[in-house]
């Protein structure tokens, strides 16, 4: 149960800065694809971390490293809405996930958005300043950090998926989700 209430206090702190710096305005929309990409996505990143820690001999991440996770999910993040709008398959590589060099193939609006947004680097920020606070000093430093990638996985899927509806795309599902009456 402490694991549960420690990632819901993570997930407070991601959320809460998605509000204050205008990322996130209501409900965050969400496909069936999506989810399955980000369970997907989360096993590489557990397995990589594992082996990047193992490899180098540590316990702990650098803080460009924890940083470049989170520019990583972000871009990864747009390029699974991306996949799923133009129904591709998901298929995702590691590259990048710990040194910032991060190859991503998002529609050209998401990746615009992308370079252009603070997102990344905003959760990044305040994920740390929380780590170094009394709550998240008491809460294990891996759970923490998946647990706030998650949320930046979740936020900036959301974003991006509505950005795409906004262009157009999706409508098709929403027409099949929601029938209209048949034309007399």
């Amino acid at each position: 149960m402490e694991a549960a209430n420690d990632a819901l206090k993570v997930a407070r702190v991601i959320v809460a800065s998605a509000k204050a710096n205008g990322y996130l305005e209501g409900e965050l929309s969400v496909l069936p694809e999506l989810a399955d990409a980000e369970k997907q996505i989360f096993l590489q990143i557990i397995a990589a971390l594992d082996r990047h820690l193992d490899g180098a001999k540590r316990d702990h991440l650098t803080l460009e490293e924890i940083a470049s996770m989170f520019s990583f999910v972000f871009a990864k993040a747009a390029e699974a809405v991306t996949n799923v709008a133009r129904h591709m398959k998901m298929q995702f590589d590691m590259v990048g996930l710990f040194d910032g060099k991060i190859p991503f193939g998002a529609d050209d609006f998401l990746r615009n958005f992308c370079h252009t947004s603070h997102l990344a680097g905003d959760f990044a920020e305040v994920f740390l300043a929380w780590r170094e606070t009394e709550e998240g000093r008491d809460v294990d430093p891996r759970l923490s950090l998946l647990e706030a990638l998650k949320w930046t996985w979740r936020i900036t899927a959301g974003i991006s998926l509505e950005k795409m509806e906004q262009r157009g795309f999706f409508e098709e599902e929403k027409q099949s989700a929601n029938p209209s009456k048949e034309k007399k």
